[in-house]
């Protein structure tokens, strides 16, 4: 690692240990379009709503995702398994933290600009964008609760912090003329149901139906296969290609952030984005159950797609950013569908 990240790292681990005494549950996101930026914070010491970062010490093995769900859908965040390189990713993983780092925020492999989690004291998280898949709507106070979940993957073991915000716990102001807005939080607390995660139940002559139960239903994005993550969630992939072996690379909205990252961690290799490493050592696409998707161009436009690959995931949503990453406004919401108001709208 070198000085800089190292002094950075530190310096995030240092703030956070100061911090820890501070009580409470917060949320805030902050939208100005007018602006052409967004920002979301989140922070908790609530044990009880889970503060465990798993035992595993790899940062090859931990990856994680931030959930954030209102009235209008749910926003996701991916955050891929990998050692920081070319400006992102994990750059601690022992027996008291993990830290994430992505200084292309909110370009790179995910909105999320910073997140640590310290075992059993604290989790704080910040993103430059209002998420990379299904972006978070607002419009002013919530009509019901803001749920929040934070899950980890460590070692291939999960842990999960959930929390929930009633509607008089929140406030709204405008900001910009009207234009966008300041939702703050407060007082969360522990969600034992961890209602951010999607769950559906069918009638009461069936047995409740779940995420992880092979079948994506209503509200699930999908359930099981390459490009989906324990909490049924797309997390979109890339490659690197090279001449007898493949390396995983975590997504990336641009191609020359793939290149980049293939060219330190596996150098003379092609960089192919939205692939996925196969069994026989070579990357390729991989078809999965057949989603539809939809692209939120402006907030009264949006165009349709049907995803069944990997690749076509990749691709659609590099079609919807217009070649820019994250962060400019455009956005993919996965299964979902473009309604009459020209507003994608969840299935």
């Amino acid at each position: 690692m070198n000085r800089g990240l190292l002094v950075e790292t530190l310096a995030l681990v240092v703030a956070l240990a100061s911090s820890v005494s501070a009580a409470g549950t917060r949320l805030l996101v902050i939208d100005r379009p007018a602006k052409g930026s967004a920002r979301l914070s989140y922070t908790s010491n609530d044990a009880a709503a889970g503060l465990s970062k798993g035992s595993g010490t790899d940062l090859s093995t931990i990856a994680a995702e931030l959930l954030v769900r209102n009235e209008n859908g749910t926003a996701t965040y991916a955050i891929a398994a990998g050692t920081y390189a070319v400006g992102a990713g994990w750059v601690a993983n022992d027996a008291t933290h993990a830290s994430y780092i992505n200084r292309l925020a909110p370009a790179g492999p995910t909105g999320v600009w910073r997140s640590v989690l310290a075992e059993g004291r604290r989790l704080k998280l910040v993103a430059r964008s209002l998420g990379d898949l299904s972006p978070l709507v607002m419009g002013g106070v919530p009509s019901s609760d803001v749920e929040v979940a934070y899950a980890v993957t460590n070692d291939g073991v999960p842990s999960t912090h959930c929390t929930r915000f009633a509607p008089s716990d929140c406030t709204w102001t405008p900001v910009d003329g009207g234009t966008g807005g300041k939702l703050r939080c407060r007082d969360g607390v522990a969600d034992s149901a961890c209602s951010a995660i999607p769950t559906t139940t069918t009638t009461t002559t069936l047995a409740p139906s779940t995420c992880g139960n092979g079948i994506r239903e209503p509200g699930e994005q999908c359930d099981g296969g390459p490009a989906c993550s324990p909490l049924c969630t797309v997390m979109l992939a890339s490659c690197c290609a090279g001449t007898d072996a493949c390396v995983a690379a975590p997504f990336f909205t641009l191609q020359y952030y793939v290149y980049q990252w293939c060219l330190t961690y596996l150098p003379g290799s092609t960089p192919v984005a939205g692939q996925a490493c196969r069994s026989d050592g070579t990357c390729g696409d991989v078809g999965i159950d057949q989603v539809p998707l939809c692209c939120q161009q402006t907030a009264t436009t949006c165009y349709e797609g049907v995803g069944s690959s990997i690749a076509g995931l990749w691709y659609f949503q590099s079609y919807c950013l217009g070649g820019v990453g994250l962060g400019n406004g455009s956005y993919m919401a996965v299964n979902a569908t473009c309604g009459g108001d020209g507003v994608c709208v969840s299935q």
